[in-house]
């Protein structure tokens, strides 16, 4: 099974809830987790990568690195089970209306949701593992 890290707005509480989500339905551990911004995150992209990302999470794997809903999708995919469904539906789904529904949600965000005190969501000791800081 691949290897991916999903990479999160470390001050951001809807991307602390996402990360929990995926952690918790992660059966596998596919996925790893890195906030944006931190050395790990700076070793895996250029300078110049890191200047044209949008405001988004952001999955990296083999197959590329996805953005947006691009990268919800992905997660859903990778999940597996019931989580085919919606990434099913997202794909039917034109990205840019997928993106524009994304970056309407990402630019709400801290009004619905408190921003985190610490970069890393408090996650259980024997999950830690998974976190690159």
């Amino acid at each position: 099974m691949e290897k991916q890290t999903l990479f999160y707005d470390g001050h951001c509480g809807l991307c602390h809830r996402s990360v929990s989500f995926v952690l918790k339905r992660d059966k596998n551990a596919v996925f790893s987790f890195s906030p944006i911004g931190s050395d790990f995150f700076k070793k895996e992209f250029s300078e110049s990568e890191i200047k044209n990302f949008p405001d988004s999470i952001i999955i990296k794997n083999t197959r590329g690195v996805f953005v947006q809903s691009d990268a919800v999708k992905e997660i859903f995919k990778e999940l597996g089970g019931i989580w085919q469904i919606p990434a099913c539906f997202l794909a039917i789904i034109p990205r840019f209306l997928r993106n524009f529904a994304y970056r309407c949600i990402a630019r709400m965000r801290r009004s619905f949701f408190k921003d985190p005190e610490t970069n890393c969501p408090i996650i259980p000791p024997e999950l830690k593992q998974r976190f690159h800081l």
